[in-house]
């Protein structure tokens, strides 16, 4: 198993009990620390190999006393599919969309549960083999040795501290849900809290790894602060691979008091209890990047300076797009952008995704409820098709947004109940011709599948896992009430 874990500081103080022998020993699990006592000569008692009967014992009282990273957000009983931690995660669900009342109530009592267990508690990190395959992906294969985790809002204040820069998409397909593409940011303030940690591999510190993804994630910055959201088309926790390029991180750190208690005898160490006290701090006061220098070789810097934390923004979206052969400009729209918000695009109206908490957002905020897609290579029909929205949307644990994007369903989406389809903006305002057909629930099949005005018309639907028929379009909604009307630049 292959750990991605928090820089710790280790202050280990252990106690040992020789056949029927005590002895302690500070610093690391070695047989130098844990042979300090006259009375116990733990060379003669354990006979061969002592350092690996000596390692095993320690690892064995880890294991024993850890508790399952799965478990931190609810009650280590119930049954899981894991559904809540990834929309936490990549930043939606009931925690990130809810009021400030849930904070305290449901899932989150356990956050409450868990920071009191996080003060003399290992927390193993997220495993993905045997039942926990289909845990959230965010932090697999973490080869930097960097986690970072980046809010875009808060139910308290928000005090951010990160321009966001640039994003490749396919590095957390996963959670936005796109095969590949690129987003790229250009708003010079600081938009985002971010902060994270890294770590030694190989070194004690991987042991503390869960601990300071719960202060990181939940306690500190979500628990503690208010913080939640992700950043558009990037998860809100991940490997710093999967992240959104920033300016910025903050550090977290975790120290580490452990107690070894130990039985030895025959040969052999019979028994093994560990008591560990936890602290965590901010890596004395250095940004994440300060921190991760003083472990990490040259090559390891630079690459986290180029491509993740990179300071200037500016400077680095230049060098970022002139790797791909890119020149910035204004992109054609199809419609006013005063009164319709592109919400997502691909081809020659290419659009991150901006996630499902702030399309959601948006339509709520709509007076009309309207969806309006383009597709420039779809036939007449399909070319502007408006989506009105008239009973609630669904649960947050729904992915509404995914439901457009690549797999059209009519779970909480039931034709004439909860939703109509439109040729005109007016139509669609006024509520008449209603299109008559429509179909649903086909995999790799988005938006709007199959549907027609009076009969099926085949294949002019959308899908961001791969490649479609609707290769250039784009999804708006329309702003607010009193933007109405002449919004189309063209397109009636």
């Amino acid at each position: 198993m292959r750990l991605s874990a928090a820089s710790i500081i280790l202050l280990s103080t252990a106690a040992v009990v020789q056949g029927f022998c005590t002895f302690t020993f500070t610093g690391e699990c070695t047989l130098e620390n844990a042979n300090n006592q006259d009375e116990c000569n733990l060379v003669n008692i354990l006979g061969n190999n002592q350092q690996n009967k000596l390692t095993t014992a320690c690892r064995n009282a880890f294991e024993k006393n850890s508790m399952d990273f799965r478990s931190v957000t609810r009650d280590a009983q119930n049954k899981k599919n894991y559904q809540d931690e990834e929309n936490f995660f990549n930043g939606g669900g009931a925690l990130n969309d809810g009021t400030k009342q849930k904070m305290y109530d449901g899932n989150a009592g356990s956050i409450m549960r868990s920071a009191l267990l996080s003060q003399n508690t290992p927390f193993s990190w997220p495993d993905y083999t045997g039942g926990a395959s289909n845990f959230v992906r965010n932090f697999q294969d973490c080869d930097a040795r960097v986690v970072m985790c980046c809010f875009t809002g808060s139910m308290i204040d928000f005090n951010p501290n990160a321009q966001v820069c640039h994003h490749e998409l396919e590095n957390s397909k996963s959670s936005n849900h796109v095969l590949r593409g690129m987003a790229l940011f250009d708003d010079p303030s600081d938009t985002a809290y971010c902060t994270g940690f890294s770590w030694e591999e190989g070194e004690e510190s991987e042991r503390y790894a869960g601990n300071a993804l719960f202060q990181a994630s939940l306690k500190d910055s979500y628990w503690d602060k208010g913080y939640h959201k992700n950043i558009q088309s990037s998860p809100m926790c991940g490997c710093v691979e999967k992240m959104a390029a920033v300016s910025h991180s903050d550090c977290i750190d975790v120290q580490a008091s452990e107690t070894y208690t130990m039985t030895a005898d025959n040969s052999q160490i019979q028994s093994s209890e560990l008591a560990t006290v936890l602290s965590y701090g901010n890596c004395n006061g250095k940004n994440l990047v300060d921190h991760y220098t003083e472990a990490a070789t040259d090559q390891e810097v630079a690459s986290l300076t180029s491509n993740h934390i990179v300071g200037n923004c500016a400077e680095n979206n230049a060098k970022y797009l002139e790797a791909k052969f890119l020149v910035q400009r204004e992109k054609e729209s199809v419609v006013n952008t005063d009164m319709w918000e592109v919400v997502m695009g691909k081809g020659k109206f290419f659009h991150p995704p901006v996630g499902d908490t702030r399309f959601r957002e948006l339509i709520n905020a709509s007076a009309n409820k309207i969806v309006y897609r383009h597709c420039d290579d779809c036939d007449s029909q399909a070319t502007n098709i408006y989506y009105k929205r008239s009973s609630d949307l669904p649960p947050v644990k729904y992915d509404f947004m995914n439901m457009f994007q690549n797999y059209w369903s009519d779970e909480y989406n039931v034709m004439g109940t909860d939703f109509s389809l439109h040729s005109t903006y007016n139509d669609a305002v006024a509520g008449i011709n209603a299109w008559k057909y429509c179909n649903f629930n086909k995999a790799k099949r988005g938006f709007p599948r199959d549907c027609g005005v009076e009969n099926k018309n085949s294949n002019e639907y959308n899908n961001y896992l791969e490649n479609g028929k609707a290769r250039d379009h784009a999804f708006y909604v329309e702003k607010d009430a009193g933007e109405t009307a002449n919004q189309l630049v063209r397109g009636k």
